[in-house]
């Protein structure tokens, strides 16, 4: 029985798990066997030779529920020993996965003992020198070799092939061009290994041998060429279907040659300018003696003969025979020339001899101009372009102006000068004077002779004692100010004076409100003479409040327009720029929670008082952690942390980390706190004194506002190596002060 409780005691320390039993074991003082042992129920357990009696036992976990850890034995063929290691740790069983490290694992394992599947990394290879390659030996070893010879290689695994190491005749397939022939009408070979083959055409070269049988598609002439020429053995040179002269950007011109001895000739056939393709097609024969080519109209020509020759039969009804329109001719009648007009009927235009001789010749020169002959009898034709310069028509008769009005070669008018009269030969209005009695406060007003300028000038003359005549509401300028008669016109006005500035300009500016001026200020208000209003020394108490002091509006703002704070109707303040004001919680250890390496809380035990603190270790990195509500006058802005803590240790400095983190409606609650912001702080040099350690102002991860849940975390980072204080650093409490914006929370 001993045997068995010390194997299951050894059993149960590997599993590091409770065994269930169905009763208590009892110490060997007692009497009676035991009611079961896993399978085994009665008798001896676990013992050779109890074939069928026993095969399992069970172990249930830190949790009493229906799954358990079952230790069994398969049906042995032969007496098997599991010796358990002397060492602490872990059982590994065939369905572990990565549970086996490198430290378990024995030096001396073969490749018999590797997966075939195995991926082994190259860091566990032997050392393999930079730009070497594993190689077969002749030993079938594997071995670190250099590439050498033709082809080299570096770490980067990028090869180079030597120069002049792969002849193209020998080490390569395929086929390349080593150079080209002469006498193909294609010249050129390069100059050197690896040189630019650059082919020329030789013009000499290219004939039907070298090009072989075919029709040229196209056959097109540098443009550098002058007069090119196509040579053909025949003489003959035959091109089929069509032949294009000229190229598109320039007109195409045939010439044909004609060999004339020592001056030779060219005929040429250029087109006109086109406004479409034309197709002349020639007629199938060669017509006969004085024919001419005519159209059809379709651009198919023809032969046509001539309808007839000789004298023309006759011009108009004067001349029917014989020379026409010449000196010395006389015409047979007296009309000359006959005009059809755009319609074949009985109304013409002809012209008609004179009824007597001319005594002398008589010249009719036509002007150099686009226009209708003008005849006796038109009516209202002649207009003001074709009159002569200075002329006037009136009704039928023209004349040039003289007197007061007069022309000149041109359309335009002359007056001349003082023959219009201003007072009788005028209609409408001018000025001749200017009055200044009326109500605009001028001086002058009449010109000294006529065209001379008229001055006019302000009337600053006026005094309120002078009761100037002024309407209902108009303003005058006075000699010290302006004068403003109100809405009665009577002998009582305002004078609005200006005080001399003595220094710069002054700019008075009215607001954009309705309102009444005022002129007068009662204490506890003082005005000053620069227009500043303060309030006096004795105050404002809670009669003047209400008697003297009127809040116009939503609000009363004290401050700039950048740094203020706001008082509304309703009561509330809100502060804005440097005017917020700074609020403070305070995290105390009882009302923080635990984490997965906490600081222990510990009520120290004074000879004067008792408080609570969290213990952080000097070795270990220790937390506490806090979570709740930021207050609604929280501005959204960082947060500055003040540690206070105290420690028994006199030297040494301890390193203090920060974190936060906000969350909002409808975020996951556990989120990742913010980077930690960090301070190191001296211990005292009097143990257990009272440290303040300030962390920089603090943004918290998320978005945070007012109303916001925030997670806050407090640690000692220990094993930095900055933090050098031996013993416990002892929190006392964590201030925070944040920003607020408003009064309430």
């Amino acid at each position: 029985m001993k045997r068995l409780v010390y194997c299951l005691a050894i059993i149960i320390s590997v599993l590091g798990m409770a065994p269930v039993w169905a009763s208590n074991y009892s110490s060997p003082g007692g009497s009676g066997d035991i009611t079961n042992v896993g399978d085994c129920t009665t008798a001896s357990c676990f013992e050779a030779d109890n074939a069928g009696t026993e095969n399992s036992i069970y172990f249930e976990g830190p949790t009493d529920n229906a799954s358990e850890i079952r230790l069994t034995g398969a049906d042995a063929t032969a007496d098997r020993t599991i010796t358990l290691p002397d060492v602490t740790g872990t059982v590994v069983t065939t369905g572990d996965t990565g549970t086996v490290t490198s430290a378990m694992i024995a030096s001396d394992i073969a490749n018999a003992d590797i997966a075939a599947g195995a991926a082994i990394d190259y860091s566990k290879l032997a050392t393999l020198t930079s730009g070497n390659v594993i190689v077969g030996s002749a030993g079938n070893v594997a071995t670190s070799v250099g590439l050498s010879g033709d082809v080299t290689i570096i770490a980067s695994g990028a090869t180079t092939v030597a120069s002049n190491a792969v002849a193209l005749s020998a080490d390569t397939t395929g086929n390349y061009v080593l150079d080209v022939a002469d006498g193909t009408g294609i010249d050129g070979t390069a100059a050197a290994e690896g040189a630019t083959y650059t082919p020329t055409l030789d013009l000499t070269e290219i004939n039907s041998t070298t090009i072989g049988s075919g029709t040229f598609t196209t056959l097109t002439f540098d443009a550098g060429v002058t007069d090119p020429v196509i040579t053909t053995s025949s003489g003959d040179l035959a091109i089929s279907p069509q032949l294009t002269v000229g190229i598109g950007g320039a007109d195409g011109i045939l010439r044909i040659y004609s060999e004339e001895g020592v001056t030779d000739f060219t005929t040429a056939f250029q087109p006109g300018v086109q406004g479409a393709n034309i197709t002349y097609t020639l007629p199938p024969n060669d017509g006969t003696a004085s024919q001419f080519l005519q159209s059809d109209g379709a651009g198919v020509l023809i032969w046509a003969t001539p309808a007839g020759s000789g004298d023309i039969t006759d011009v108009g009804p004067g001349y029917a025979t014989g020379a026409a329109f010449t000196d010395t001719v006389v015409s047979t009648g007296t009309t000359m020339l006959v005009w059809e007009g755009t319609t074949s009927d009985a109304f013409e235009v002809t012209i008609i001899s004179p009824s007597a001789d001319p005594l002398a010749d008589v010249n009719i020169t036509f002007p150099a101009a686009t226009g209708t002959l003008i005849g006796s009898g038109d009516t209202g034709t002649v207009n003001a372009t074709i009159l002569a310069s200075s002329s006037v028509v009136f009704g039928a008769e023209v004349a040039n102006l003289s007197g007061d009005v007069t022309t000149s070669g041109s359309s335009a008018a002359t007056i001349a000068a003082d023959s219009v009269a201003l007072t009788t030969d005028t209609t409408g209005n001018y000025v001749a004077s200017v009055s200044t009695s009326g109500s605009i406060p001028l001086t002058g007003g009449s010109a000294g002779s006529e065209g001379a300028a008229l001055s006019l000038d302000w009337d600053y003359t006026s005094t309120l004692g002078g009761n100037p005549s002024l309407a209902a509401s108009e303003i005058t300028s006075a000699s010290t100010g302006l004068i403003a008669e109100g809405l009665t016109a009577d002998t009582i006005e305002t004078l609005l004076t200006f005080t001399d500035p003595t220094s710069s300009d002054k700019t008075i500016t009215f607001p954009d409100a309705t309102g009444t001026v005022a002129v007068a200020i009662t204490s506890p208000l003082a005005l000053s003479a620069a227009g500043n209003v303060s309030i006096t020394a004795d105050g404002i108490n809670g009669t003047e409040l209400v008697d003297s002091l009127t809040i116009d509006g939503a609000s009363l703002r004290l401050g700039v327009t950048t740094n203020y704070t706001q008082f509304s109707t309703a009561g509330l303040i809100t502060y804005v720029g440097t005017a917020v004001p700074t609020r403070t919680i305070v995290l105390t250890p009882g009302g923080s929670q635990a984490t997965t390496t906490p600081a222990a809380l510990t009520v120290v035990d004074g000879t004067n008082v008792d408080y609570q603190v969290a213990d952080y270790d000097a070795a270990t990195d220790e937390y506490r952690e806090w979570t709740f509500m930021l207050p609604d006058s929280y501005n959204a802005g960082t947060i500055t942390p003040t540690i206070r803590w105290h420690g028994a240790a006199t030297s040494g400095d301890v390193i203090w980390a920060f974190q936060a983190a906000c969350v909002t409606d409808a975020d996951a609650v556990d989120v990742a706190l913010s980077t930690a912001g960090t301070v190191t702080d001296t211990a005292k040099g009097t143990a257990n004194q009272l440290n303040d350690a300030a962390v920089a102002a603090h943004t918290p991860a998320g978005t945070c506002a007012a109303g916001d849940l925030i997670h806050v975390a407090v640690y000692r980072d220990a094993n930095a190596a900055g933090d050098t204080m031996t013993g416990d650093a002892r929190l006392v409490h964590v201030k925070l002060e944040y920003v607020a914006n408003a009064e309430s929370d």
